[in-house]
């Protein structure tokens, strides 16, 4: 009975001690893996934000040498109508 016993008690404690991962070791794993595949993710929208970003400067830009030759326009546009009007009062 006592080497049933000891016997129970070995086969227990060895296969507690064997190589095959615990259940703790699976779900640390299953973790580690997520967290690379959220941290690759992250990188891949912080790349899309930063090609976002660039295509609003470069659009803000644009703007910008849009709207000084419209303003030149409408002062050119402004200056003939007053050139006419003081040509009329003459």
């Amino acid at each position: 009975m006592k080497r049933l016993i000891l016997a129970v008690f070995t086969a227990v404690f060895l296969t507690a001690c064997s190589d095959a991962p615990t259940q703790a070791e699976k779900d640390l794993e299953e973790v580690n893996k997520d967290i690379g595949e959220l941290q690759s993710e992250i990188q891949q929208v912080r790349s899309e934000n930063e090609a976002v970003e660039s295509d609003i400067a470069n659009k803000e830009r644009e703007l910008e040498e849009m709207l000084p030759e419209e303003t030149g326009a409408e002062d050119e546009e402004e200056s003939d109508e007053a050139s006419e009007d003081a040509s009329h009062e003459d």
